[in-house]
């Protein structure tokens, strides 16, 4: 079965006519069977239109995908130094330490690194719900 798509000016005329009426207003219902009886359409397909026209889009942040806290080079120094934790980690079964268990030691514990302790901040997750 193929769907009949309507025009988007008709949708968006639509939108504006019926914005400013309450839900239950009888003149909604009338101007949507007018349009469904124009373009040939049934009434569940106005309806569909309608709900998809007003539905909101993504918009991705300025910052996507980008550190907000710590610069882009201390993250990857991070990194790096979580995933050098996880490689000298093994045991003799050949087993990792976990990439939260290697987080927990550089934050609480650090690492040390020609001859310097390196910590990590601190990530701030307020589960509990006290400030």
């Amino acid at each position: 079965m193929t769907r009949k798509l309507l025009p988007i000016e008709a949708i968006v005329g639509l939108y504006q006519q019926i914005a400013g009426l309450p839900a239950k207003h009888p003149d909604r219902k009338r101007l949507m069977l007018d349009t469904a009886a124009a373009f040939n359409v049934s009434l569940s397909t106005i309806r569909r239109a309608i709900k998809n026209y007003h539905r909101p889009h993504f918009i991705q942040r300025a910052d996507y995908n980008k550190p907000r806290k710590i610069s882009a080079a201390e993250m990857v120094r991070y990194c790096e130094l979580i995933a050098a934790l996880k490689m000298r980690s093994c045991n003799r079964k050949g087993k990792q330490l976990s990439t939260s268990r290697a987080i927990w030691i550089l934050e609480d514990h650090g690492v040390e690194l020609n001859g310097k302790n390196v910590m990590s901040p601190r990530k701030c997750n307020n589960t509990s719900g006290a400030l």
